[in-house]
Formats: structure tokens, C-alpha cells, sequence
């Protein structure tokens, strides 16, 4: 029979053994062709460094030169190959055996070796941030894939996508942990519009995510080509399926009728789910367990005030943050006064609009820090246009007044204030959060007072 030529594709060693896992997006479609191929580096890593709202998005890194096995037994890949182009397809449905719907199975060869050469060592660092988040989420995915019935390590899609951050924010104007393009977060449930975008919601868009990889799967039955459409979207898939009908994901992939970007998903998501299932194994430190603070979502009618929202906060553990802000000293005194009663967990102080001199942001901060013994962020826009707040003043200012040692930093350049502001971290400055201006102002906000 035919079946016995349906084979999974052997596991070459790199480094420890590795085993074959059985463990219980829209993105928009390009129609343009596939860039030309660049030469290979000689070091192994991707020619240039990957963009920094496209951290797991680089560009190919060099896949060693095959070994010479001229003489070697044919691989499984190319029996099934030959076998399909033999019989002019697969009408009959004859070479694959169709894949367990619970596994996501974690295939080795060269492709994916490199990835996880590249996560290990070019962006080693940033790779141990991303399996510490992904922690943060992973009971809530893994519940919600458990009930769908889908593979636990489809958490890898997301940790690929968006490094587990529900505020990321691509150049393709994708968002939140699974990165929906808002198109497919409308088709699956979301809603998006000005005052609302619940593709940052980590539930709702795992809710939609799961719905949407369920379709993808129940069409190409194959979750290495349910990746693809996830990715490339999927009329690409539709389309290569057409040119090698049967074909699985490595035959597209090899003749090239998915983008570059596409033929690297599968293997970023294999090498994620190797270095996830045993960090230790391939020198990434234990990422511990970041929890989500408990939290109870309520309905509440339309126009409630936040005074009446701040009194049932009182003692719960979601933190409470007010801001404050008046043209002058005295009328942020008065928003301060009253934020100050309804006992907040801290207040972020935006300038004053009126100031001329820092001196009279100095004095404006120095009479909150009076009023409030709590976290104060230092918000450093929204006041006086001609007057900026450097860092070596917001520095000043943190050591002069401890509970101003929080900054909400919005001013451009955002990404290098906030790296000059890291340099006094811990002490002075506690905590920093900021904004990044793309298609709207962006914000990750970290409230823990720990930074």
C-alpha cells in the first residue's frame, strides 16, 4: 500500500536530543512576488538586524549548505514528493494519513534548525523576555485551546506573532498578542473602533484566534498549512495547493509559492515550541511564572461616574490611576485635592499648559508631591509646547521628590529618552512607561511600581 511511504520526517540531533512533540491573523495577503534571494551570510544569522516592531520577523538566516549524501536513502519529504508527482496528485488521498487534530507536531530539519540557532544567539535576550510574558498568559491559552480541541503549542503562533505583548502594533497595522489585521478581528467577533479595540484584549482575541485557526485547519487539514494562511492569509495557500495539489507545506515552501516571510513561520513556530518545552536544554534561563492579577469584569450602566467606579475599587486589586493636570499650580491643586480622596494607587501629572521655564514645572510637581505621598508619573507631554522636560531634569526631580520617580515618557524621541532614562534605574527612577507614535498613540503600560 501506498500509506507505508507517509512517514514524519526523522529528528536530527542539535545538541540534547530532541523529541517529537505530542503535548496535550490575519494577516493582510500580498499579491506582489517574492523579493529575490540574497546570498547567504557566512555567519549564519540574518543579514540585518530584525526591525524593532518586527522583533521575530528577520530576514532568513543562513540555512547551512546540506551535507553530500548522494548516496543516502531518500528522505520521506522526497518519496512523498515523487509519489505525488507520479500519480499526478493525491486524488485519491492515498499518501498522507491525516495528522492528529490535538498535535502540533515538531518536525527538525535545517530550517528549523537555524531558527533555533537565531533565537539562542542573535536575539538571545529578547527571546528570554518573550518566554517570561508568555507565561503571564499561558494557563488562559492553553485553557481555551484544551476546550477547542486544538494543540497546546498553537501558544507558539502567538509568542511568534507578538512576543506575547497584547499592545504590539506591526507596520502591517496588526495588533495585540495574536496580531489581528482588523478585517479578520471584525469577521471573528472583535470589535474595533474608535473607542474600542479588542484585539487587545488577551481573551477575546484568543477567543477569535482559536476560531480562526479551527477554519483554517478544517479547510487545508494541516496546522503547518493553517500557519501559512494564518500568516500569508489564506487565497496564497488556496493558490499553491492549486499548483501542487496534496502538497504539504514544505513542497510550497521549497518551490517558493508562499512569501519569504511565510516560508519562515512554520519553522519560527517549531524552534519557539523546542526552546519553550525545555529552556534550559538550549541555555535560556527558568522564566519563572509572571501572573495576571486577579481581576472580575463588571457591566456597568452607561455614564457611571469614575467617582462612584473609584469607591467600589477602594481595597481591590486592580490599581487605580488618576490623572491630573491644570493650567497652573493652583488648578491641578484642585484635581489633586479631590483625586487624593478617592485614595488612588497613584496619579500621573500631566504639565502645566501655562509654564514658560522648567522652573515653573519644578515648582507645579514639587506642590503635587505636598498633596500626595503616592506614585506620581511624571507625564512628559501634554503641557506648555515650548518648554521640555529633559532627562537630567526629570532625574533632579526624582531624587528631590521620591514619589515622582515614575515617568510616562510621550516626548520624541520616545525609544532613546526611555533608554537614557534606563541608565538611572533603579535609583533615582523607579518605573518607566511610554508611548510610540505609529497610526495612533500607542501605549504599554506597566503600573506595577516595580517597572
Amino acid at each position: 500500500m501506498l500509506h507505508g511511504c507517509a512517514l514524519t520526517q526523522g529528528t536530527p540531533e542539535l545538541g540534547p536530543a530532541l523529541e517529537t512533540a505530542n503535548v496535550d491573523q490575519g494577516a493582510p495577503e500580498a499579491g506582489a512576488a517574492d523579493p529575490p534571494e540574497t546570498t547567504p551570510q557566512p555567519e549564519g544569522v540574518p543579514a540585518s538586524a530584525p526591525a524593532p516592531d518586527d522583533e521575530l520577523m528577520p530576514e532568513d538566516p543562513v540555512v547551512p549548505d546540506p551535507v553530500d549524501d548522494t548516496d543516502a536513502d531518500p528522505t520521506p519529504a522526497e518519496i512523498d514528493r515523487a509519489i505525488r508527482e507520479m500519480l499526478g496528485g493525491d486524488p485519491m488521498g492515498l499518501v498522507h494519513e491525516g495528522e492528529d487534530p490535538r498535535v502540533f507536531r515538531l518536525e527538525m530539519n535545517e530550517r528549523v534548525q537555524s531558527w533555533v540557532h537565531y533565537f539562542q544567539t542573535a536575539i538571545g535576550e529578547r527571546f528570554a523576555t518573550y518566554l517570561g510574558r508568555k507565561t503571564r498568559y499561558e494557563p488562559m491559552i492553553r485553557r481555551k485551546l484544551r476546550e477547542a480541541g486544538l494543540p497546546q503549542d498553537l501558544i507558539y503562533l502567538a509568542l511568534i506573532e507578538s512576543g506575547m505583548n497584547p499592545n504590539a502594533y506591526s507596520r502591517a497595522s496588526a495588533v495585540g498578542l495574536w496580531q489581528f489585521i482588523s478585517g479578520t478581528g471584525r469577521q471573528y467577533g472583535l470589535e474595533i473602533s474608535y473607542w474600542i479595540d479588542e484585539r487587545r484584549d488577551p481573551e477575546k482575541a484568543t477567543d477569535a484566534a482559536v476560531r480562526h485557526l479551527k477554519d483554517l485547519y478544517d479547510e487545508f487539514g494541516s496546522w503547518y498549512l493553517a500557519a501559512a494562511g494564518y500568516n500569508g492569509g489564506p487565497n496564497r495557500v488556496r493558490r499553491g495547493l492549486r499548483t501542487v495539489p496534496g502538497g504539504t507545506f514544505w513542497d510550497l515552501a521549497d518551490r517558493r509559492l508562499l512569501r519569504r516571510e511565510t516560508r519562515d513561520y512554520v519553522p519560527k513556530i517549531i524552534a519557539a515550541a523546542m526552546i519553550g518545552h525545555d529552556p534550559a536544554r538550549y541555555g535560556f534561563p527558568d522564566p519563572g511564572r509572571e501572573t495576571i492579577p486577579e481581576y472580575a469584569k463588571v457591566r456597568v450602566p452607561d455614564a457611571t461616574s469614575f467617582d462612584v467606579l473609584a469607591e467600589a475599587a477602594k481595597g481591590k486589586r486592580p490599581a487605580l490611576v488618576l490623572g491630573v493636570q491644570g493650567d497652573d499650580t493652583k488648578g491641578m491643586l484642585e484635581y489633586a485635592r479631590h483625586a487624593e480622596t478617592l485614595a488612588p494607587d497613584g496619579m500621573i501629572a500631566i504639565p502645566p499648559t501655562a509654564a514658560t521655564t522648567l522652573q515653573e514645572f519644578r515648582d507645579y510637581y514639587a506642590a503635587l508631591c505636598r498633596v500626595t505621598e503616592r506614585p506620581v508619573f511624571f507625564q512628559t507631554s501634554g503641557g506648555a509646547p515650548d518648554v521640555v522636560p529633559t532627562v537630567e531634569f526629570m532625574v533632579g526631580m526624582a531624587r528631590e521628590f521620591p514619589n515622582l520617580a515614575y515617568v510616562k515618557e510621550e516626548r520624541e524621541p520616545v525609544h532613546e529618552r526611555m533608554l537614557a532614562l534606563k541608565e538611572h534605574r533603579p535609583d533615582p527612577i523607579k518605573s518607566i512607561f511610554g508611548a510610540a507614535f505609529g497610526r495612533q498613540w500607542l501605549y504599554e503600560m506597566r503600573l506595577g511600581m516595580d517597572g
